[in-house]
């Protein structure tokens, strides 16, 4: 495979062809392919504003249709949020995302973000339409996990958030799923309802998810509802690129499916229940993790060609009677 990293119009045209040579019975011989001619289309199409999310105390992320160019994308003056002084931009994972530095964020309330003037890195460098979009200041993070095959996305409402994902699946050696997170130190007692989810896999999961960073075959414990008939399952991976384990069963009853997670020293724990107040225990796992990990909210619509979307509510400090073990 031969792979042209940037193309530019001055391509348009040129003319490639590939060459097979070895050594046969000690004589050269070689062999030559038809010939393929480029086309290199104009891109005539603006970058758009995909969204903008808080990193939380004086942070935007900014995430972009396409590469921008640095003279645009990185000029402040090209941003305002109302509210909130913009002093610094730079680019972040790709060009395509930008993250603006910005005055000191009061957190849960709604800010509006308005962008102008940015172009894309094509030749005719073509300018956005000025849009605006809103975000609220959270203390947690929304990343995808795995490479997802779409961006996932996190929408705070009354009560809780509702998480979007477009992913292959929570398990196997590797993950890939959309995960709402933040930083948790030393041990941790949480817990969720699940209010409901929208997909069409039967294995669609959304759960509680403690995990030693954000690679796909990071060591994880969780706790999550399964969409279709498996029910709520307590599931882990013991070391980096392991095969992950589900244990435990507890039927799913939406509105009112609760998950907890609970972690002890180096033992964690998933519980399921009812009513926020009595526990049966899925499962538990003994995992070597830092002080430090990452804990959340995660999903995955186990379905790389379809949504799914999960409305998480009434988190909080874990409490309550754990009835089997």
């Amino acid at each position: 495979a031969y792979t042209l990293a940037e193309t530019v119009l001055e391509d348009h045209g040129s003319v490639f062809h590939a060459v097979v040579s070895n050594q046969h019975d000690g004589a050269p011989s070689s062999d030559v392919s038809a010939s393929a001619t480029l086309s290199v289309t104009a891109d005539s199409t603006p970058p758009t504003l995909v969204g903008a999310q808080s990193l939380f105390p004086a942070q935007v992320r900014v995430r972009f249709s396409e590469n921008v160019t640095a003279a645009s994308g990185l000029n402040p003056a090209n941003y305002s949020i109302g509210g909130l002084s913009i002093t610094d931009a730079s680019f972040g994972d790709d060009p395509s995302e930008v993250i603006l530095s910005t005055g000191i964020q009061t957190l849960e309330s709604s800010y509006t973000l308005n962008v102008a003037h940015v172009q894309d890195r094509s030749s005719a460098a073509n300018t956005m339409v000025a849009t605006q979009t809103s975000f609220v200041a959270s203390s947690y993070l929304t990343e995808d996990v795995g490479g997802a095959v779409a961006p996932g996305s996190s929408t705070l409402v009354a009560g809780g958030v509702d998480l979007t994902a477009t992913a292959s699946g929570i398990g196997g050696v590797t993950d890939q799923f959309s995960s709402h997170y933040k930083s948790y130190s030393a041990d941790f007692d949480l817990q969720v309802r699940i209010d409901g989810m929208d997909s069409s896999s039967q294995w669609a999961r959304a759960g509680l998810m403690a995990r030693d960073g954000l690679d796909a075959d990071a060591v994880f414990a969780g706790a999550f509802a399964v969409s279709g008939l498996a029910g709520c399952q307590f599931m882990s991976r013991s070391s980096v690129g392991e095969t992950a384990s589900a244990a435990g069963y507890f039927p799913i009853r939406f509105p009112s499916t609760w998950l907890r997670l609970r972690r002890t020293g180096n033992l964690f724990e998933g519980f399921a229940g009812i009513d926020g107040t009595t526990w049966e225990l899925l499962g538990s796992q003994t995992l070597s993790m830092p002080d430090t990990i990452e804990v959340g909210f995660a999903l995955t619509s186990s379905d790389p060609a379809s949504s799914a979307t999960a409305r998480f509510r009434d988190a909080s400090a874990g409490g309550g009677t754990v009835v089997s073990s």
